[in-house]
């Protein structure tokens, strides 16, 4: 190469005529007919030289050895150099302005796919680019009619923005169009932007595949339109890093094998649901079938909204193995919005250590469905954000949901829902409460284990609704965690405070409405600011029973007179004193 060798990015040139046709020896000066000569390229003078390449064959270096530049119309150049060999180029081929060392792997390192490009020349050039973990670039402009473009060796795939380059799956397609499906992992490298139009493709195919995955630092920047079935299908990858993913319209965003794939950061992605005839499963779904911990889920300012539309839901995370999956989750900032399907803006399943931080879940109105369900769950983490259930409940613990905390400033908005509650469970234990805001409704929870947090004072216009049955459903309860005694609370049907034991045998203490307090079994005045334990005071119509009481008790009679107004019991007899 020589040392005046010049660079124009971007410089191109097509060919008229027979020029290149030929295939004579490395070396041979030939000059060809072009089309004119666009801005971009200079004239040459004092042995300057540029290097260009065919880009649909990109194995002969070629050099333009003698041009004027901007207009010309015919140039020089030098076949076959940096001793590669001179290949048959096609009239009206494009020759792009290349910089190339004295390696010639540097050479084929990178490798340019255009629009006019058939479906087997593009994946020709991406084999190739495989065969030396070279580049693909991808020029801007509409590439139509695509059926797929497979993946199986480390590459990087450089688009060129997804506002220009669009990939428009070829009618019946079948998928996915980008089909990244090694043998054994690989890592990967896709950026610069690319938009693919899933519209013609058939209703079950798939836009990408990622499969066999692993380490990927880069994996950016893809627009999935007229989604189809799936946007991104994950299976067997391992620590890839995905950024500003989009789909639209498909009825499963993501569907991810949460068995193998794991370690998997997703960060500013989304789904968007914004054609009336679409009907969502999921925006974003992993399912597993076993429990082994093999690594996280990271959702970090994951958003998922609704225009028209369904969306059933939101983000969802499944378990049919039977019993806890003991790889963390965590929502970082994610937002489930205007979810009006028949599921949840966040579904969580039989998972173990899940955080979710700042975020934002709301429900179309109609929509009954919990805003968020933990479904035997343990180690829940709710901090801070705002969930709306405009007619249904915020939280939902089902399950046997084992350690929950709700803080941080956090805020449960129950809409218009008045009767079911903001947060409801199916025996949760380990409820901790601590800065949580409840507006425009109630608070109804069944826990065994329901605490204040520390320097905390949850209470802000919270409700705890309770009914007169006598199950544990209709009560709040307050349990010693240590030794496992209960007490229950709760308001009868014309507001009366109750107090019953954990039998529910009998109300054993009652506070009426109108503020009187009635006590089931005797009250036992305090000595000067002593508890006492022992003697009590009854009250009662007739004579009091010899049979009831104790010694030293008292008794007030309600239709007593002179004499047989006070009665005090001893050695087991109740006598009149007043």
């Amino acid at each position: 190469m020589a040392v005046s060798d010049i660079f124009v990015d971007g410089a191109l040139f097509v060919t008229t005529g027979v020029a290149g046709n030929s295939t004579p020896a490395s070396g041979t000066s030939e000059t060809w007919t072009v089309v004119a000569l666009s801005s971009l390229w200079p004239a040459l003078s004092n042995g300057e030289t540029i290097t260009v390449q065919d880009v649909a064959a990109p194995s002969e270096i070629i050099r333009m050895t003698a041009s004027t530049g901007s207009g010309a119309t015919s140039v020089t150049v030098t076949r076959g150099a940096d001793g590669t060999t001179p290949v048959t180029h096609d009239t009206g081929a494009s020759f792009l302005c290349t910089v190339v060392s004295s390696s010639l792997n540097n050479f084929l390192s990178a490798y340019i796919v255009t629009p006019s490009m058939s479906n087997t020349k593009i994946q020709a050039q991406i084999t190739a680019a495989e065969a030396v973990t070279g580049t693909v670039w991808v020029g801007p402009g509409l590439y139509a009619g695509v059926t797929q473009w497979t993946i199986t060796a480390p590459i990087t795939l450089q688009f060129s923005g997804e506002a220009v380059t669009t990939l428009t799956a070829a009618t019946g397609a079948a998928g996915p169009i980008l089909n990244f499906n090694a043998a054994a992992q690989i890592a990967v490298s896709v950026k610069g932007g690319v938009t693919i139009n899933m519209n013609a493709a058939e209703s079950s195919a798939q836009a990408v595949l990622m499969n066999n995955l692993a380490n990927v630092e880069q994996f950016e920047d893809i627009n999935v339109i007229n989604g189809q079935a799936v946007g991104f299908t994950v299976t067997n990858c391992n620590a890839v890093h995905s950024d500003r993913l989009s789909v639209f319209d498909a009825v499963k965003g993501w569907s991810v094998n949460g068995d193998n794939s794991a370690e998997m950061f997703w960060r500013d992605c989304s789904y968007t649901c914004s054609l009336s005839g679409t009907t969502a499963t999921a925006a974003f779904e992993c399912d597993r079938t076993a429990t082994t911990d093999v690594g996280g889920h990271y959702l970090t300012r994951f958003r998922v909204t609704r225009g028209l539309g369904t969306i059933n839901n939101g983000i969802l995370f499944t378990n049919s193995a039977g019993s806890l999956d003991f790889s963390p989750l965590f929502l970082d900032h994610c937002i489930s919005d205007n979810i009006n399907g028949s599921g949840s803006a966040y579904s969580i399943h039989q998972k173990q250590d899940v955080f979710m931080t700042g975020g934002w879940g709301t429900h179309a109105t109609g929509n009954t469905n919990p805003v968020i369900v933990s479904n035997g769950c343990k180690n829940l983490q709710v901090s801070g954000g705002y969930y709306l259930a405009a007619d249904g409940i915020c939280l939902d613990l089902q399950n046997g949901t084992v350690n929950v905390a709700i803080g941080g400033g956090v805020q449960l908005d129950g809409g218009s829902c008045t009767a079911i509650g903001c947060i409801v469970g199916t025996a949760p234990t380990g409820i901790i409460l601590g800065n949580v805001q409840v507006t425009a409704t109630t608070f109804t929870n069944s826990a065994n284990n329901l605490a204040e947090g520390a320097a905390y004072n949850p209470f802000v216009g919270m409700a705890v609704y309770t009914s007169g049955g006598s199950g544990a459903s209709q009560t709040f309860q307050l349990v010693d965690g240590n030794a496992g005694g209960n007490m229950c609370f709760r308001m009868d049907g014309s507001g009366n405070l109750q107090v019953l034991p954990g039998s529910f045998a009998s109300v054993i203490f009652e506070l009426t409405s109108s503020g009187q307090a009635v006590f089931e079994n005797g009250v036992s005045p305090g000595n000067f600011g002593t508890a006492v334990s022992g003697n009590r005071l009854w009250q009662g119509s007739g004579v009091p029973s010899n049979s009831s009481g104790s010694n030293g008790d008292a008794y007030l009679r309600t239709d007593g007179s002179t004499g047989t107004h006070l009665y005090f019991k001893s050695s087991g007899t109740w006598a009149g004193i007043i």
